[in-house]
């Protein structure tokens, strides 16, 4: 079983700090686009890499990949430019800062982060019972998984807020199943009131936006006229177009296609 240490590899000679570091104006323009629908909301476990990826021969340093993971952007997070060791705690804050990602427990999916001494790193936790992660630059330049005492660096953790509201719904839905048996109250509705009814919709119904919210309530840019719905609980759909997630939604706020 490996240690929990942190690799302490630094770009090679091709990867300059100017090469590194994108402007400030690149930043901003990127941090903008990163709305619901262009990765902020994708869960990152999702685009994990193959052990042995090397960016097609380009290196990934730690926090590049985190920071891929997190958006499917391939370039460097900021305000650290991606050579050498990143600070883990700020890349947390980051994720948290310009994707409002929220700051959670170790999990599967969570993007970690951690100082040690001199040293940081950051990655994400792929077992988190077993604490075995998936990062990059641990071996030089390369996406691989392996065993790290998360526990013992003190590493912090972050992921989006959908996934924690998906964490919160099964939870719920296992305690429902569990209390299957009790059934509802007989209630009588007033001789005035009249029931709204709810959309019914199903995995893989095609649908469009009637309102361009997400379902806490945040402006959507539409870029398909139609999705497909991969994940539906209650009055919450999540749909997608050209394999990626747009956002998750309120029914009440699409309609079939």
């Amino acid at each position: 079983m490996e240690q929990a240490i942190t690799p302490k590899h630094t770009a090679d000679e091709s990867q300059t700090e100017a090469e590194a570091a994108p402007s400030d104006s690149e930043i901003d323009e990127i941090a903008e686009e990163l709305e619901v629908g262009q990765g902020a909301d994708i869960m990152p476990i999702q685009r994990i890499l193959p052990d042995g990826d090397k960016d097609g021969g380009k290196g990934w340093q730690c926090s590049k990949y985190s920071w891929f993971l997190a958006t499917g952007i391939r370039m460097n997070y900021a305000p650290h430019s991606d050579y050498g060791p990143c600070n883990g705690d700020k890349m947390i804050d980051y994720l948290i800062q310009k994707l409002g990602w929220v700051e959670c427990t170790k999990m599967d999916g969570a993007i970690f982060g951690y100082n040690s001494g001199q040293y940081g790193h950051t990655g994400i936790v792929k077992d988190a019972k077993n604490n075995i992660v998936n990062d990059a630059n641990w071996n030089p330049l390369a996406v691989g998984t392996h065993y790290l005492n998360l526990d013992a660096v003190g590493a912090r953790y972050a992921c989006p807020k959908a996934m924690m509201v998906s964490t919160t719904n099964s939870q719920t839905e296992a305690a429902q199943t569990a209390n299957t048996a009790v059934s509802a109250p007989v209630s009588t509705p007033k001789a005035d009131a009249v029931a709204e009814p709810v959309p019914t919709f199903k995995v893989g119904d095609t649908v469009r936006p009637l309102r361009k919210v997400d379902y806490d309530g945040r402006h959507l840019r539409q870029y398909d006229d139609c999705y497909i719905i991969t994940q539906i609980n209650g009055d919450r759909a999540v749909p997608m177009a050209r394999g990626q997630v747009w956002a998750a939604m309120n029914t009440r706020d699409i309609e079939k296609c």
